[in-house]
């Protein structure tokens, strides 16, 4: 399985975890847990969002550059 196939995978089985919409905004967002290999770019490819707006949502990410396997991230869900 390629990377992007456990990407999308991952995501697929947290769509049951959707927040819903945000303050009349009608911003959704989803729970992503990062798996072996996820970088921010390639979820926030993923979700059609910026690393800048995950990393806004997540206080744990303090640097763009490292994120940890089994992190449950909060992310705009624009797809």
């Amino acid at each position: 399985m390629t990377d992007n196939e456990n990407l999308n995978q991952n995501a697929q089985l947290n769509d049951a975890d959707l927040e819903g919409v945000d303050g009349g905004r009608g911003q959704r967002y989803a729970y992503y847990t990062v798996v072996h290999g996820d970088n921010l770019t390639r979820i926030a490819h993923y979700f059609k969002t910026s690393i800048q707006a995950i990393m806004d949502l997540n206080p744990i990410i303090t640097d763009r550059n490292f994120i940890r396997t089994g992190w449950v991230l909060k992310v705009p869900d624009n797809r």
